[in-house]
């Protein structure tokens, strides 16, 4: 009996990834890129998840009214993943299942703090970010980018 295995894997920074991970044959033989989601995979996001967990069914979300949270989400790559984790921030703090924009303004915000706290780097007992965890002089870094 023959059994194959297909392991997927997913990350948003391929580049933490160690380059001999990516280039050693038979450890990750296939790397597809998928881009973020354009305004319109945005907004079909929105009306998804707006129907999938019913709330905010009435919004339109292809009216100009929904172009300043569309534009803030395309600019800051937010992922399906996001969007839908945004929806349930939403569904905490609106009872009443009411979307309003200033809502999704507040859901945007938690998901941007979340991604600052998340993206810290813990560096000789104090916390910062990973831009100048990389500019410190360390040699024993692991990772492409010590390369």
């Amino acid at each position: 009996m023959n059994i194959s295995y297909v392991f997927l894997t997913t990350i948003n920074d391929p580049s933490l990834v160690h380059n001999t991970i990516l280039k050693r044959s038979g450890r990750i033989d296939e790397v597809i890129y998928v881009e973020y989601p354009n305004a319109d995979s945005i907004r079909q996001l929105l009306n998804y998840n707006s129907k999938e967990l019913n709330i905010g069914c009435n919004n339109d979300y292809y009216s100009s009214e929904f172009d300043e949270i569309v534009n803030i989400l395309v600019k800051n790559h937010f992922t399906p993943a996001d969007i839908s984790t945004m929806y349930q921030d939403i569904i905490i703090y609106s009872p009443n299942k009411e979307i309003t924009q200033s809502l999704f303004i507040d859901a945007i915000n938690i998901r941007l703090k979340s991604r600052e706290i998340s993206s810290l780097v813990e560096y000789r007992g104090e916390l910062i970010t990973e831009d100048e965890y990389l500019k410190k002089d360390t040699t024993c870094r692991p990772g492409p980018k010590n390369q």
